[in-house]
């Protein structure tokens, strides 16, 4: 159906830009515009928390049942979500016609629309996974930039129309535009092998893969309770939230549009993983500011921080894509993991502002107190987690006495039987095995481009699976492997495995 990959991405890029919109349409409290407004606010409430807290949850039973079953696509399927959607919208809609204000249906609307929409994140990852990661961010990003086109046309009419618009047509439109490019991909042949992969014979790349994504997901998580605070106003001002929600949204346009222009600037130079660290600092910097701030300032700030988020979220699908390739495990296992965390953060966040009176409250210095401790808890976290370990330390000790025979061993690519090299290659298998890449590729001298191809070779990664990710040819690929192992005197992938993984400084 798709004749060119440029076309897939094309696609891959609407139907996901079109759910995206749909989910700023609907979730956060706005499906609560299609009721009447005399509907009590302890309703309005109890749903509203239900659709934020059912949303993680989705998250977290898609990653679960990836891992138990990775071959089954039920419980991720774009029509099972639909389903779910098609049943808290005739719920929505049996109580705005008879005026019905009972607070359990409220619950259930709430929940099960937060877990449906949580289902077609995660089948819309996969399908995001299994494209080459720089075709990934191409589709993420432009998605990011459709998403809040469509939101911003959608503000022209009535909220309530547009609730309706949403779940009765555009739901159905975006369903079978998903199926449509799931069929597409079975087409072409088997999908990823990632897909297939059996847990219980992966658990260590499962853990490879957690201990370099945890710091970003900190990093995330906490600016996700920040945003949660902010969200909180929903439950009392939705015209205040709206207008920020447009501007936010604008910013948004703004911001993807760039993203794509430096999308392959960003790919090549590595900086994928560095952007998630700005976030937070300007977040939560900007927070404890927030007190001080007039009100028009905190309107400027809240629709500057939700625009950061907005492009935060982006770059998280396309650093679970990205792990969940390098690692061949299941991409929705790794994104459902890390999106349920983040989530989890912003219903927190939400639960706590509702609770302390959200950020337009007199003595709302609270605020200040919550982003210390944010700051504190992430920079603790990220210090103790570059802290050198007690056999570390005795290793450095060690180097000092034999400088001359380890610099021998790692240039050889040897592997020594010694007690002491044993010690070495037990803790360095504890680090991330990106950070080893690095070092190994500054002390050989490696280029750009061979260091690349040096990291997926570390990841057990073969020749046509790195000429694929990198839309390069298979001699091309060879050529750089033929001087990577000059370079680094191995004469096998197993010998640069071995030399990187008993890599230290």
């Amino acid at each position: 159906m798709f004749s060119t990959s440029k076309t897939r991405v094309f696609f891959v890029a609407l139907v996901y830009g079109g759910f995206l919109a749909c989910t700023s349409v609907l979730l956060w409290g706005g499906y609560l515009a299609a009721l009447p407004p005399a509907f009590e606010a302890n309703y309005r409430i109890a749903s509203y928390f239900a659709c934020g807290f059912s949303f993680p949850i989705g998250f977290f039973v898609s990653s679960a049942a990836s891992y138990a079953t990775p071959t089954r696509s039920t419980w991720r399927s774009p029509s099972a979500a639909f389903s779910l959607s098609t049943a808290a919208a005739i719920l929505l809609l049996t109580q705005a016609c008879t005026g019905t204000c009972n607070t359990a249906v409220g619950i259930a609307t709430g929940g099960i629309l937060g877990f449906a929409s949580a289902l077609f994140f995660c089948d819309l990852q996969e399908t995001v996974a299994n494209l080459k990661i720089f075709s990934s961010g191409m589709a993420v990003f432009g998605a990011a930039a459709i998403s809040a086109a469509l939101y911003l046309i959608l503000k022209a009419i009535p909220s309530n129309a547009a609730v309706w618009l949403v779940m009765l047509a555009f739901m159905p439109a975006i369903t079978i535009g998903q199926i449509a490019i799931r069929k597409s991909i079975d087409q072409d042949g088997k999908p990823h092998p990632m897909f297939q992969t059996i847990p219980k014979n992966n658990r260590g790349k499962i853990a490879n893969a957690a201990r370099d994504l945890w710091r970003p997901l900190l990093c995330i998580s906490f600016s996700a309770f920040l945003i949660g605070i902010i969200r909180a106003d929903a439950l009392g001002n939705t015209e205040i939230l709206s207008n920020i929600n447009d501007s936010g949204m604008l910013g948004l346009l703004v911001a993807s549009v760039a993203l794509l222009a430096l999308w392959r600037l960003i790919y090549e130079q590595g900086v994928l993983s560095k952007l998630q660290f700005i976030v937070f600092p300007l977040i939560a910097t900007s927070f404890l500011l927030l007190p001080f701030l007039s009100r028009a300032s905190q309107d400027v700030f809240v629709s500057f921080a939700f625009t950061v988020f907005s492009i935060t979220s982006s770059l998280m699908v396309v650093s679970c894509a990205r792990a969940a390739r390098i690692y061949a495990i299941h991409p929705v296992m790794t994104y459902g993991a890390f999106a349920g965390i983040v989530y989890l953060f912003l219903a927190v966040g939400i639960a706590t502002s509702f609770v302390f009176g959200g950020i337009r409250q007199d003595g709302s210095l609270w605020l200040f107190a919550m982003a210390l401790v944010a700051i504190y808890v992430l920079s603790m976290a990220l210090m103790l987690g570059k802290r050198p370990s007690q056999l570390q330390k005795k290793d450095l000790a060690v180097d000092k006495r034999h400088p001359t025979e380890e610099r021998d061993m790692k240039a050889d690519g040897a592997k020594s039987t010694s007690p002491v090299h044993k010690e070495r290659t037990f803790d360095s298998e504890s680090r991330p095995l990106e950070q080893r890449c690095s070092e190994a590729a500054a002390r050989f001298g490696l280029t750009k481009r061979e260091a690349e191809i040096m990291e997926f070779l570390a990841h057990g990664r073969d020749v046509p699976f790195i000429a694929e990710e990198l839309t390069l040819s298979k001699n091309t690929i060879r050529t750089h492997v033929k001087n990577i192992f000059t370079k680094m005197s191995v004469h096998s992938k197993q010998e640069l495995i071995d030399l990187v993984s008993s890599f230290e400084l």
